[in-house]
């Protein structure tokens, strides 16, 4: 499956709700003034960003793989960006335009560059971010080069109100990371790469989020940052938590209107998740 979305609610007000979807789509339930962060798969960020602000209410953030955007394509996008309310996007490399086979002996061509394969953002409304700059090459871990050479990488950090920042690191995973081998190999150092990215950031909460085209099975680096009980999945972890009828709220199924075939399908994994460092366990109930 392509299209799937996590989200995570930072309660400032000792709430704290987390969900799941099989595909993106409007679907939020009413809460009090809250920081909701939401990671998405939009396949197209121009084609579904009008359909992201029912995801993030008040004060929010989007984490979106698959956007799309070349940088012929920015000045539309801010313009759309307006249109829906955004107020800041933090990106990684821009896409390249698509490239398609001519008929007969025609060279291949490439289209207008208003859109490409891959790429990820972060969308924020209410909230300014800045993105997160890996320290100069001479002194920098090798794991940088990793997320900055994937092109499939983007972090950013975000305000607190209680003077704190927190940190945002979007991820799209390879595809096809399930099935093959060698894919899943790139795909776990890229994986590891963010953990480790993640980890420098003292006691600050950091989010890791993205869509990892895996499911938990099918990643021994997955399974050894849950194990260390230094991160948790957002979506599993906090059923111990009292009132869980109120305060969290498991999978819902949504959709983008247009693509109401999804609904139907069945036996797909639930790719896009959302993993929080242990020390963060207090911003989520009470910051």
């Amino acid at each position: 499956m392509r299209a799937s979305h996590a989200q995570v609610t930072f309660g400032f007000s000792g709430y704290a709700r987390f969900g799941e979807a099989r595909n993106p789509g409007p679907s939020s339930p009413s809460s009090p003034p809250s920081l909701t962060l939401t990671s998405v798969n939009v396949t197209s960020l121009q084609s579904r960003i009008r359909h992201l602000g029912p995801l993030v209410d008040q004060r929010g953030i989007c984490c979106c793989q698959e956007t799309g955007i070349t940088a012929s394509a920015q000045g539309r996008l801010k313009q759309m960006m307006r249109e829906e309310d955004w107020d800041n996007l933090i990106h990684g490399p821009w896409a390249a335009p698509k490239e398609r086979e001519a008929k007969g002996d025609r060279r291949a061509y490439r289209e207008r560059g208003l859109s490409g394969g891959g790429g990820v953002g972060i969308l924020s409304a209410r909230i300014k971010g800045v993105a997160i700059t890996p320290p100069p090459p001479e002194s920098r871990d090798p794991f940088w080069e990793t997320l900055q050479n994937s092109g499939r990488w983007v972090g950013a950090a975000f305000p607190l109100p209680a003077g704190s920042t927190l940190f945002v690191h979007n991820l799209y995973l390879h595809t096809r990371a399930r099935q093959v081998a060698d894919i899943r190999h790139d795909a776990e150092e890229l994986l590891r790469a963010a953990f480790l990215a993640g980890s420098l950031h003292g006691n600050a909460p950091v989010v890791i989020c993205g869509d990892m085209n895996m499911a938990p099975e099918d990643s021994q680096v997955w399974d050894q940052a849950i194990q260390s009980g230094k991160w948790h999945d957002a979506i599993t972890s906090f059923s111990h938590l009292p009132d869980t009828d109120q305060r969290i709220h498991g999978p819902v199924s949504t959709h983008f209107p247009n693509m109401e075939k999804w609904i139907k399908k069945v036996d797909t994994a639930r790719i896009n998740r959302i993993f929080i460092k242990s020390a963060d366990m207090r911003v989520l109930k009470d910051a």
